[in-house]
C-alpha cells in the first residue's frame, strides 16, 4: 500500500523577514557547526514553517577542521526532528549535537542548515492522505491560492492505509 501525504496551507501566506512582513521569494537560511545552537526566530504574529533541514556534511568549505574534508554524509531525519522541534512556534534553539541527531560521520565536523518561513500564526495548516488507487482533491476558497509545502507518495507509517489480508 502507497499513500500521498500533503500538508496545505491556505490562504496563500505573507512571508516576512525578521524586520518586516513582505512577499518574499526566497527562505530564510540558518547554518551552525556542530555543538552550536541554531537560533530560528519569526517576528510577533508569526509562526516558523521549517522546509528544508541538513545535520551532517556535503559542502566541504563549512565547518572545516584541518585534516578531514569529508563531505558525504548526512543524517536522514533532520528534517522531522526540526519540523517537530521549531514549527508552528515564534523563537527555536536546537542544538547541532549528535545525541539528538546521530552521527552519520564520527571524526568530520558536520553542521546543521535549516530553510525556513516564517507564516501568520492564524494560518491554517491541513494535512491530506488519499490510499493507494484513491483520489485527493484540494481546493481553497475563491481568491486564495494553495501552497504545497510537502508531498510524500510511498509509505513512512505502516499504520496508515493499512489493510489486513
Amino acid at each position: 500500500m502507497y499513500y500521498i501525504a500533503l500538508l496545505l496551507l491556505s490562504p496563500l501566506l505573507k512571508i516576512v523577514t525578521a524586520e518586516k512582513p513582505l512577499h518574499q521569494e526566497q527562505p530564510l537560511r540558518q547554518l551552525v557547526c556542530e555543538h552550536e545552537t541554531l537560533f530560528l526566530s519569526c517576528p510577533k504574529g508569526y509562526v516558523i514553517n521549517v522546509l528544508t533541514a541538513l545535520n551532517g556534511k556535503k559542502v566541504a568549505k563549512y565547518c572545516n577542521q584541518p585534516g578531514n574534508h569529508r563531505s558525504d554524509c548526512e543524517v536522514g531525519n533532520a528534517l522531522n526532528i526540526m519540523k517537530f522541534s521549531c514549527n508552528r512556534i515564534q523563537i527555536c534553539r536546537v542544538k547541532a549535537k549528535n545525541n539528538v541527531f546521530a552521527d552519520p560521520c564520527s571524526n568530520t565536523r558536520k553542521y546543521l542548515e535549516v530553510t525556513y518561513r516564517c507564516v501568520e500564526e492564524d494560518d491554517e495548516i491541513l494535512s491530506s492522505v488519499a490510499c493507494e488507487k484513491e483520489k485527493l482533491m484540494i481546493n481553497c476558497t475563491d481568491g486564495n491560492h494553495l501552497w504545497i509545502i510537502n508531498a510524500l507518495y510511498g509509505r513512512k507509517d505502516p499504520g496508515i492505509c493499512f489493510k489486513p489480508a
